[in-house]
């Protein structure tokens, strides 16, 4: 890391939809201290998931944008919109820097994501040349043996062992919208309020 840059914890995910478990982490890592802000970045597309169908681009940026308005130290990105696809994290990373050299974008993933860190597209590349913060997620525990022998590469990782934790996932969210269930707790009002205006979800298999 450099003291002359702003560092920025990169928090990607499709968002389909953003629900509480995101809102409560993106505060949690921007009020942590380990970055200076965190990027919310919506993602088009999941390499790892290019056969999965997922809501218009545009609807669940605005979804996000709804869920994280006023948050200090969080903003919500549309970058990887413009970026060929499927989005690597390698090449987001590359254009980003090219963007925005005045920031160091570190990758947040989950310890799912981290288990599997070494199917990533140059995996190594991106801890070297930007570090990874990685925090836990319910029935996957972190594995810190992943890189063992790579001491150099492990000492860029931060591992958030303390993070909040939470069952909830965006596919169960989208089962429950289509059963027209309460979901007050589990989403905010402002994501529950534009899902019921755009009529999102509801005719989804």
């Amino acid at each position: 890391m450099t003291d002359t840059k702003r560092i920025t914890a990169l928090f990607g995910g499709s968002f389909d939809p953003i629900h509480n478990g995101h809102v409560m982490l993106a505060n949690y890592i921007a009020a942590s201290g380990v970055v200076d802000e965190v990027c919310v970045m919506v993602s088009p597309q999941n390499p790892l998931k290019a056969d999965k169908r997922i809501t218009d681009d545009r609807l669940r940026l605005e979804m996000a944008q709804a869920a994280l308005h006023g948050m200090k130290n969080v903003f919500v990105s549309d970058f990887e919109f413009s970026l060929p696809r499927p989005s690597f994290t390698f090449d987001t990373l590359n254009a980003l820097g090219k963007a925005f050299p005045d920031r160091l974008f570190i990758p947040l993933v989950g310890s799912d994501n981290w288990n599997n860190i070494t199917k990533w597209y140059r995996a190594e590349e991106i801890i070297r040349d930007n570090g990874l913060i990685v925090y836990p997620r319910p029935g996957y525990p972190i594995d810190k043996e992943i890189l063992a022998g790579k001491r150099e590469l492990i000492e860029k990782v931060i591992f958030l062992t303390d993070a909040p934790v939470t069952e909830i996932s965006s596919t169960y969210i989208r089962e429950r919208l289509r059963r027209g269930d309460d979901l007050r707790g589990f989403i905010p009002e402002s994501v529950a309020e534009f899902i019921k205006q755009h009529n999102i979800y509801l005719h989804r298999q």
